[in-house]
Formats: structure tokens, C-alpha cells, sequence
């Protein structure tokens, strides 16, 4: 079983905010997420409070983890009575895939995303054209699929604008 919504009924850890000195010369995303020992904590007090779950689908690869490990210190046979799934297909994730530990990842391609936002950026400011929508399909990241995320970030491949969008700006 498992509960999109998560366990309600459980104490959890409340949404942390970045203090409104930071969050106002920024204007980015202000709610922190959990940290990994955050997240395994959490999920150890689901797992002793003997929650009913069988899956755990978090928020990015960092949390699932997390909670891979609190299932593990708790003696429960994660990654085969436990799956879990993330966002984000870092290193650690990917590992995880291969070894059986982790189910999935969701790969929505942010390197990817921010180097065409930057090359799009550039363009615009040369007065060049840009393409008024540029679409990265999300990807599922499995075991049959992951050897292509198997790489540090630094050694991923970044696609050009004309690759992402099959012709010539």
C-alpha cells in the first residue's frame, strides 16, 4: 500500500524556509527540502509506528534514499519487500538502480534544461531567434535503461539547441 499523501496521521518534519533576508535578493524556490538524515529520520518514524507501506515515492532521489537507509536500520528488506522511487537521477540514485536497492528515478533533465536556457539567453541578447517553446521530455531511469546516467554529472552529455528541438534555430 501507499498513501500519496503521505501518512498524516504520523508526526512529520514541517516545511523549512529560507529566512526572508535571502529569499528577497533572490526570488528562488524558498522552502528547503529535507536533508538525507532528515528524510531517513522521517521514514524511521513511519517505520516505527509500523506504518503499512510498500513503496515509497519521494520528491527527489536524496529523500528516497534517506529512506532506503532508515529501512535498512530498521531491519526491513528494502528495494524488494520496500520499492522506492525518486527524482532527479544523481550518482547515488543511479547506484542504487543497479544494485536493486531503488526501483526508479525520474531524470527531468535540469543540467540539460539550464545549459538550453543559458544558450537560448544568448541568443536572444545577439538578436538571434530562439524558439518560443523548448520541451525535455522527462525520462524514467531504470535498471534496464540507467547505464546511460552511470556517469558523474560533470560527464553527462549537454545537447544543443538544435538537437533538442530536431532542427536549425
Amino acid at each position: 500500500m501507499g498513501k500519496v499523501t503521505g501518512f498524516l496521521e504520523f508526526d512529520r518534519h514541517d516545511r523549512k524556509y529560507e529566512p526572508v533576508e535571502e529569499r528577497v535578493r533572490h526570488y528562488r524556490e524558498f522552502t528547503l527540502p529535507l536533508s538525507e538524515p532528515e528524510a531517513r529520520e522521517q521514514a524511521a518514524r513511519w517505520i516505527e509506528r509500523e506504518a503499512p507501506f510498500d513503496a515509497v515515492l519521494a520528491a527527489n532521489d536524496l529523500m528516497a534514499l534517506g529512506a532506503l537507509d532508515a529501512l535498512r536500520e530498521a531491519g526491513k528488506n528494502a528495494g524488494r519487500s520496500v520499492i522506492a522511487s525518486g527524482v532527479n537521477a544523481v550518482p547515488e540514485a543511479i547506484a542504487a538502480i543497479k544494485s536493486g536497492a531503488m526501483l526508479a528515478t525520474a531524470d527531468f533533465d535540469a543540467m540539460n534544461l539550464c545549459a538550453l536556457a543559458t544558450e537560448c539567453a544568448i541568443r536572444h541578447l545577439r538578436g538571434e531567434r530562439v524558439p518560443e517553446k523548448v520541451e525535455l521530455p522527462v525520462q524514467l531511469v531504470e535498471r534496464s535503461n540507467c547505464s546511460r546516467w552511470d556517469l558523474p554529472f560533470e560527464q553527462r552529455p549537454i545537447r544543443s539547441l538544435e538537437e533538442v528541438i530536431g532542427r536549425n534555430v
